[in-house]
């Protein structure tokens, strides 16, 4: 009976296209999620590889202060018993007597210095490694990788370069050849004269951290 009218008919007939619009709209969603989902979610090799760097670097830093505390701690001590590091005539012992509780620091500072310098290497080398192999970051730091390899490759070849001018062409203060000197003072001054802007930038940003 309902068919039978013209207005329900033709909802009943559009409701299908409807469906299948949503459903083919849905489904691209879905596939839309699923592909970011796959490129933002690092695989599982990335995570081991990170880790497996981290420790490793971390078991490397943890076994050198080990290696140095143990031969310091020892050195330290042969010193105050032999007189190298004074004691009871040092200038400071009035001050140092009144502290005596302060030798109690030593071994905590030890065993939780040496356990943050280890905890610190293993997140900042893990880190840098994640970032490196993350498809994500790793455009951005590609380019960063290569600023850095452009300028490393740049000041080695300035201080190769004025390494040798300065043995070829100056005796202490006097120059052997005038016009090398003067070549190369005001190509010098011609490159800081650009590079003088990023110093003082660094500069301020420094004294801006350092006042707060």
């Amino acid at each position: 009976l309902c068919e039978s009218i013209s207005p329900i008919n033709s909802v009943l007939d559009s409701r299908p296209q409807l469906f299948r619009q949503a459903e083919t709209l849905i489904r691209d969603l879905r596939d839309t999620t699923d592909d970011l989902i796959d490129k933002i979610l690092p695989d599982i090799w990335m995570l081991r590889l990170a880790a497996t760097v981290g420790l490793v670097t971390g078991l490397i830093v943890g076994i050198s202060i080990f290696v140095h505390y143990v031969p310091s701690t020892v050195s330290t001590v042969l010193k105050f018993r032999s007189g190298v590091l004074p004691s009871l005539r040092d200038p400071g012992f009035i001050k140092y007597r009144k502290s005596l509780e302060g030798v109690t620091y030593i071994l905590g500072l030890m065993i939780w210095g040496a356990l943050n310098s280890v905890l610190l290497t293993v997140v900042v080398f893990a880190g840098a490694t994640f970032l490196v192999v993350w498809e994500v970051t790793r455009p951005f730091l590609k380019k960063v990788i290569a600023i850095l390899i452009g300028i490393t490759a740049t000041l080695t070849f300035k201080t190769i370069l004025v390494t040798v001018l300065g043995r070829v062409n100056y005796a202490a203060f006097y120059r052997k050849r005038p016009w090398i000197g003067n070549v190369s003072g005001v190509a010098l001054e011609c490159w800081h004269l650009g590079l003088t802007t990023g110093y003082m930038l660094a500069r301020t940003i420094k004294l801006i951290v350092a006042a707060l």
